[in-house]
């Protein structure tokens, strides 16, 4: 019996060598899967704060509603005042117009008039 025993002993042994080393295995893959996990999370920490590097300058340079309120507001001045001096030269030049043709008229009424006293 105590070969029976020592057969079962050395087979238990086996067994449990067997069992050690499958999970060493497991062990050595989980391992690697770790060192993986980790340098991909690096790698996304990298990128992520490479994004959010970008996403900070374009914040900086963009106008903000406040100072684009004001801007519009300066704006919107510039093209009434604009509006405004077309407006006025306009009216400028049709009263030139209109004051050349009255001295057009006189001239010629005048001439009218000085060719018949003159007969």
């Amino acid at each position: 019996m105590t070969e029976l025993n020592n057969a079962e002993l050395r087979r238990a042994v086996i067994e449990q060598g067997e069992q050690i080393a499958r999970l060493e295995e497991r062990l050595a893959a989980s391992d690697r899967a770790l060192m993986l996990s980790s340098s991909n999370l690096e790698a996304w920490k990298a990128s992520a704060n490479e994004w959010r590097g970008a996403l900070d300058d374009q914040r900086q340079e963009f106008v903000t509603k406040i100072e684009f309120q004001v801007m519009d507001g300066r704006v919107s001045k510039l093209e009434t005042s604009q509006l405004q001096d077309t407006g006025r030269s306009s009216a400028l030049g049709s009263v030139w117009i209109v004051a050349v043709a009255v001295i057009g008229m006189l001239l010629a009424v005048t001439g009218i008039v000085l060719s018949i006293t003159l007969r």
